[in-house]
């Protein structure tokens, strides 16, 4: 199952930005009415003015807040990553520590993972590789042996011909004086 899949974080990314825009457009309402209804009753746009300010001075601070905690987990991603790099032993990202970012901290451990088990079989490969020169050079000198016993045994096989024949003439001239 793919961790992109997991409806519960795609569920709650969901409703935190659907809370973030209500409570953007609830605050806008909030100060448009502010300055509205202060205007109204003291009838002074300075005053007016003044709470517009005061009240996108807070709509900013909270912004801020929101985006310091998105760069945060942000952050975390590229520490992670930086770490992974670097060839530092890794656990993976806590999803819920990211926020709306849990899908990027799901994807970042799936990658990982991935990464983890090519990590493995290259690792795997490469150990044989290493053996590879020692091996080959047993293989050469078992076949140097074999030739130096097949050599030995054709030059036996000849001097054993050689008698052989010699014997054969032997027995033939033997067998003509018989005659």
């Amino acid at each position: 199952m793919n961790s992109f899949d997991d409806k519960g974080t795609s569920d709650q990314a969901l409703r935190m930005r659907r809370m973030a825009t209500l409570e953007g457009i609830f605050g806008v309402l909030l100060a448009v009415g502010l300055c509205l209804g202060l205007y109204l009753t003291v009838g002074s746009l300075w005053a007016s003015g003044a709470v517009a300010i005061s009240c996108a001075a807070v709509l900013g601070v909270r912004s801020r807040r929101r985006i310091d905690g998105y760069l945060a987990a942000l952050d975390e991603v590229l520490e992670a990553s930086q770490a992974v790099a670097r060839g530092e032993s890794f656990e993976g990202i806590d999803p819920a520590r990211l926020g709306a970012f849990a899908e990027v901290g799901l994807g970042f451990n799936s990658l990982l993972s991935t990464m983890g088990g090519v990590s493995t079989r290259v690792v795997q490969v490469l150990s044989q590789m290493e053996n590879l020169p020692s091996r080959a050079s047993l293989t050469m000198r078992e076949i140097q042996q074999s030739a130096d016993r097949q050599e030995e045994a054709v030059e036996e096989t000849a001097a054993l011909l050689s008698s052989m024949k010699s014997s054969m003439r032997g027995v033939h001239e033997q067998v003509e004086n018989l005659i």
